[in-house]
């Protein structure tokens, strides 16, 4: 059967995570400095470790549940973590200045260089494209980067109230495109939560390593060094 959709991850497929200040430990650390506290980078990430124990229950039942998260909650557990780190932290801080803060120093992720024009190539061969993602937000990072114009449908754990691998993830995927299993196939970094669980629903999968080298010395036909790697498989397979 002809594939008729694409599934793509987020970060690590798309986008490249803004690991250049360590992640949301790192962000959190130039944002405390920013509003001029004296603290060491080892401090605040052993502080996010201890207050993330008291919090990481919580997330994980948002993201397996079962049930949509409306936006609302999600941003006020977030804005629960802040309140509860700074507290730990022996801190004071204004929590709309802290907030604000943090968004903008969160605004690190970038486009991989083949992104914008290989889903823009996906999408003029007729295919419908979508975000398929654990973690919240995913939209609103489509939006900022300026390709969620691109997506028929986004779909992060956090929304919906599965994970993956949880096989629930890409069905709802499929649901939202309207299509089936067979008529789709999954793109991610993540061989274990983006391909092998992906086929294991009867989704096709293509493994994405952003290492050409990597991927040349493999020699898969089904790993791939970028998106431009999608659009050359689909088009060998309409050939054939």
């Amino acid at each position: 059967m002809a594939v008729k959709a694409i599934l793509l991850d987020a970060g690590g497929t798309l986008w490249e995570p803004g690991r250049q200040i360590g992640g949301r430990k790192g962000v959190w650390f130039q944002t405390l400095t920013q509003l001029g506290f004296n603290v060491s980078q080892a401090s605040v990430s052993m502080a996010y470790d201890i207050v993330w124990i008291s919090f990481a229950h919580r997330w994980n039942r948002m993201e397996t549940w079962g049930l949509p998260n409306p936006s609302e909650v999600v941003d006020r557990f977030w804005e629960e973590f802040n309140i509860a780190l700074v507290t730990h932290l022996d801190m004071i801080a204004d929590r709309h200045i802290l907030k604000s803060r943090l968004e903008s120093n969160s605004l690190r992720d970038a486009l991989y260089p083949d992104t914008e024009l290989a889903i823009a190539r996906l999408r003029a061969l007729g295919y419908k494209l979508a975000i398929v993602s654990n973690g919240s937000h995913q939209r609103d990072y489509a939006h900022r980067l300026g390709i969620a114009r691109c997506f028929y449908a986004v779909v992060s754990s956090t929304e919906i109230g599965y994970r993956k691998p949880m096989p629930e993830v890409f069905h709802a995927a499929l649901e939202k495109l309207g299509v089936s299993a067979e008529e789709a196939i999954m793109i991610g970094d993540s061989y274990e939560a983006d391909v092998l669980c992906a086929r294991a629903a009867g989704i096709e999968a293509l493994h994405l390593i952003r290492d050409p080298e990597t991927v040349s010395l493999m020699n898969d036909p089904e790993t791939i060094a970028d998106l431009w790697g999608v659009v050359r498989h689909l088009e060998s397979v309409a050939v054939c």
